[in-house]
């Protein structure tokens, strides 16, 4: 989850692998994080909202590494807010 709050999806702690930047994802923006993929020409990083959009009807398979309280919160609201609109 981003410093904004935003849950996105991404595999890696850091931006370091991909992107070659040290920041962790925790601490960016979303808007930073935007900027870092633009600036390197790669596409954005998924919102879990926009994943959950595009494929409303696709089984997806979550797996929160963080331990992270609130971030849970955040992620089974996403969810019973995309199986109240299915």
């Amino acid at each position: 989850m981003t410093r904004d709050g935003v849950v996105v999806v991404i595999h890696d702690e850091t931006l370091q692998r991909i992107y070659g930047v040290g920041d962790r994802v925790q601490e960016c923006s979303y808007a930073d994080l935007l900027s870092i993929c633009s600036s390197r020409q790669f596409p954005p990083i998924a919102t879990l909202d926009s994943v959950f959009d595009k494929f409303p009807h696709v089984p997806i398979h979550l797996d929160v590494k963080a331990h992270d309280e609130q971030l849970m919160q955040v992620v089974m609201m996403a969810i019973v807010v995309m199986t109240v609109v299915l």
